[in-house]
């Protein structure tokens, strides 16, 4: 299932969009990606402009070329923070209950904490995209 929130592309930020056989194929900072790059004298300071810029999921996107199609976040279909359990449709409404309850808490951090492979466990990208997708909004 696929968020509307998250169905917006590229477009809807920057016209036009840049057609990717066009740029140049080089890695590093370009004209095309200088929005991604850290700029101090951008710095969102209002939540108006914090909406305003466009949030990318693939870090590597724009690096050395960009993908036919890319998909940005959409601070539009943002969901409120400060609901109820009554406002949230099913899905959030258990994951919600499930953080509510403090023991089914401890039990995740203390399953989440144990090693795979002892004294070789690294970093574990599936963890942190579960993590990653339960908290965005935070």
């Amino acid at each position: 299932m696929v968020c509307n929130c998250f169905t917006r592309v590229l477009d809807l930020f920057f016209s036009p969009v840049p057609d990717p056989s066009a740029l140049p194929r080089f890695p590093g900072d370009r004209a095309d990606n200088l929005f991604m790059c850290y700029d101090e004298a951008k710095v969102a300071k209002t939540a108006a402009e914090w909406d305003a810029y466009p949030a990318v999921h693939k870090t590597h996107f724009g690096y050395y070329t960009w993908p036919k199609k890319m998909l940005v976040y959409d601070p539009k279909g943002r969901p409120k923070l400060d609901r109820t359990a009554d406002d949230m449709n099913d899905v959030e409404r258990i994951v919600f209950e499930f953080f509510q309850d403090e023991k089914r808490v401890d039990k995740l951090v203390e399953f989440l904490s144990l090693e795979e492979h002892k004294g070789r466990d690294k970093f574990d990208s599936r963890k942190f995209l579960l993590f990653k997708g339960l908290f965005r909004w935070l």
